[in-house]
């Protein structure tokens, strides 16, 4: 299969109070185009650091990371806004919805920084609504919902561009049980498109629903059910 994702020695380091802290230590790591991965580990342990940096929202302290051929560290400001807005599409745990917009157009607005024109923002945008079962709330606002929908409606955001990665950190941290199934459901019919997907995770049900498991623990890969990178 065709690496999307190559982490080669990527390394993190924090300056903290009184020493520095390092969030990742060495860490090297292939995943492939259409692969579902879940991260998991303690809490503190670099996973959302891990995500943060393939997402090209923070830069290693060393190492290389090489998501679809482009080595983010080495990208200027411009790349990497350009790298985001059209390749990656984020979940976290807080939905970051905006309460003054209906759910078509929080879910639009990605599209509107890309320049896309506004009517075909809005079919686009009513589409992953409808990805989500959720099209017929779409001149709704986000105080009308649940937790659990809030977040369908975030991930219709993440997706509305098409995006060949998915990066979610957290996604069913927030929702019941009931709504973490038809989350997990979504991200499987996402995967099943051809999107690659990184979720990471504390729940060992979110865990369960991914191809492969990496296991974080103090910065370094403890534990990979896949093929790591050849040094």
């Amino acid at each position: 299969m065709v690496s999307l994702i190559e982490l080669e020695n990527l390394s993190k380091v924090y300056e903290g109070e009184s020493e520095p802290v390092h969030a990742l230590r060495s860490v090297s790591l292939t995943i492939s185009e259409g692969d579902y991965v879940a991260v998991t580990g303690p809490s503190g342990s670099g996973k959302s650091t891990l995500l943060n940096i393939i997402g090209g929202l923070d830069t290693p302290s060393s190492g290389k990371c090489v998501v679809a051929g482009r080595n983010l560290p080495a990208l200027g400001d411009y790349e990497l806004t350009r790298f985001r807005r059209t390749f990656v599409g984020f979940v976290f745990q807080a939905f970051n919805l905006i309460s003054d917009m209906t759910l078509v157009d929080n879910v639009a607005l990605p599209l509107y920084y890309a320049g896309v024109t506004k009517r075909e923002r809005t079919e686009r945008a009513v589409q992953a609504l409808q990805s989500v079962g959720l099209a017929k709330r779409a001149r709704a606002y986000p105080s009308s919902l649940s937790g659990g929908e809030q977040q369908r409606v975030a991930i219709a955001r993440a997706i509305v561009h098409n995006p060949k990665l998915l990066l979610a950190d957290e996604p069913t941290g927030n929702v019941d049980s009931a709504t973490q199934d038809r989350i997990l459901g979504i991200f499987d019919s996402i995967n099943t498109s051809g999107r690659t997907i990184v979720v990471v995770t504390h729940n060992p049900v979110v865990a369960e629903k991914a191809r492969r498991v990496v296991q974080i623990i103090d910065g370094v890969i403890a534990s990979c059910s896949g093929p790591l990178p050849s040094l």
